[in-house]
């Protein structure tokens, strides 16, 4: 296997900004404030004598914690309701109790500041009867202690409250609201300035387009478990990417998200960087050149070879834009796919589509295999950047009791094709962490304890045969890289990462997405 050219974490070291670094210490005080909040939670929770309201209050106050830690508006509201609600339930606070909770009320009060995310403001309709509820639960419970009415409800109703009051707190994902207009525009901005390969992938009907305030850029983001992930390089005007980026940084402090980047290339991931993020690498795309591909010499006999025997079987292969694909072939191309996935889940967020579903508003393109009969057989299905010159492979299907070589057959027909009409590049398959799974020196002690890592999950992912495949066409590769907070924040980024390629699929819960 040939050493490919792949490179480490940019080593880009950026002095902190002024507002970087106020929102570091705003970041502190947040913290400091939370964990004085959690130690009033746990006092009132050990308070034995008050009662099962007074505990859910507590339980509340530690719940609360969390998002005062990362700055949210709203958990500030919320904690300084629920000091509210113990004081109420307890009014015989007297020496530490009430010190404390003196200092708590201050601390939320004084350190307003440090709570700048207002919240996704899908949730913002939670809020009122969330406080509605609390209010009339406490006003129940505390009139049951007295003996005014014979009935318990006031637990039920804070249940309610503090169940309600969670969604207005933190949306675990916010699925995309895109207009038609916006869509065009995103579409206009990929055709005319995705210079990247993985443009084409903006236009998934699963993630929300952020244009800055000239509408001269794009990106393009999904929110899963608080974190915003963009996908791929920016698009549009390359001077705007500075702004864009630090734009949406903005607008996704503003509600409560933490930010990380994925399929970032090495040339624009330090956008990220500026803003105080961490660049980790990811793995390398192989991009062929059609102008330089040649069927000729030894190291590409075998892919010679699966040409010359499909082509003896009577193969053909015909390059179809979507527009052009009638419902009869688009019916077929679907039925290859579903026999080709069976019962496992179409995989892919940055870099590919949702799937091979034919789409007339995109400007994809298939190779497509026929055989003898005229009947399809298989396809590789591309996203076109055509500022970029480029196609990006999304999917590669074929019905499995076709000749071995198939793949290897279509792959040179869309090389020959993109010479032909001056698309000089073609992205194949992404071979995650190619860098540590055939390392081209000696690698340090934390890299190579991740190749033990990979090695042992490598058979369920099949990096190594994706990276021995995409060798085949002596391919360039293109190093990329995510960008994540922090490393505290790395588990719930990874997560949310997974959870968007659909490595792990979640069960559905009808209140687990909101509009964004």
């Amino acid at each position: 296997m040939s050493t490919h050219p792949v490179t480490s974490t940019p080593s880009l070291r950026l002095a902190p900004s002024l507002a970087m670094t106020s929102q570091r210490w705003q970041g502190r005080v947040a913290v400091a404030v939370a964990g004085l909040v959690a130690l009033l939670g746990i006092v009132q929770v050990a308070g034995v004598e008050n009662g099962a309201a007074g505990t859910l209050v507590g339980v509340a106050l530690i719940a609360v914690g969390r998002p005062l830690a990362r700055g949210r508006r709203r958990a500030q509201l919320a904690a300084l309701g629920l000091v509210a609600a113990a004081l109420m339930l307890d009014s015989d606070l007297t020496g530490g109790p009430v010190i404390l909770l003196a200092a708590t009320v201050i601390a939320l009060l004084v350190a307003t500041p440090a709570f700048p995310a207002s919240g996704d403001p899908a949730t913002r309709r939670h809020l009122v009867p969330a406080g509605a509820l609390l209010t009339v639960g406490l006003a129940a419970d505390l009139a049951y202690a007295r003996g005014a009415v014979a009935h318990p409800l006031g637990v039920t109703l804070i249940v309610a409250a503090l169940l309600l009051g969670s969604r207005a707190l933190r949306a675990w994902s916010s699925a995309p609201r895109v207009s038609e207009a916006d869509r065009r525009r995103a579409a206009q901005l990929v055709r005319a300035g995705g210079r990247d390969t993985l443009a084409p992938f903006a236009l998934r009907s699963d993630k929300q387009p952020f244009f800055d305030s000239s509408g001269e850029s794009l990106l393009t983001y999904r929110v899963i478990a608080g974190v915003a992930l963009v996908s791929g390089d920016p698009i549009g005007d390359e001077r705007r990417f500075t702004s864009l980026t630090r734009e949406f940084a903005g607008f996704a402090r503003k509600r409560g998200w933490a930010v990380a980047a994925l399929g970032q290339s090495g040339r624009h991931v330090g956008l990220w960087q500026e803003l105080g993020l961490r660049a980790h690498y990811t793995g390398d795309e192989a991009v062929v050149d059609s102008r330089t591909f040649t069927l000729e010499g030894r190291s590409v006999r075998k892919v010679r070879q699966s040409v010359q025997r499909l082509e003896r079987e009577g193969y053909q292969a015909r390059l179809l834009a979507s527009a052009e694909i009638d419902a009869e072939l688009a019916g077929q191309i679907r039925a290859i796919a579903e026999r080709w996935r069976g019962t496992a889940r179409e995989t892919g967020f940055s870099m590919a589509f949702e799937g091979a579903e034919v789409r007339s508003d995109r400007d994809d393109v298939y190779m497509v295999a026929f055989d003898a009969t005229d009947t399809p057989r298989a396809f590789l299905h591309f996203g076109c950047a055509p500022a970029a010159r480029a196609l990006s492979l999304s999917s590669m299907r074929r019905d499995r009791d076709t000749p071995n070589g198939l793949n290897e057959f279509l792959i040179v027909r869309t090389l020959e094709w993109a010479r032909e009409h001056r698309v000089d590049r073609v992205s194949l398959n992404f071979a995650a962490f190619a860098l540590l799974l055939d390392p081209p020196g000696e690698l340090d002690t934390v890299a190579a304890l991740e190749r033990r890592v990979l090695k042992r999950v490598e058979h369920r992912f099949q990096l190594e045969r994706l990276l021995t495949f995409s060798e085949k066409f002596s391919p360039s590769w293109t190093p990329r890289y995510a960008a994540y907070p922090s490393l505290a924040a790395l588990p719930r980024v990874a997560l949310a990462a997974m959870i968007a390629e659909s490595y792990i699929a979640l069960p559905r819960v009808p209140w687990r997405r909101v509009a964004g």
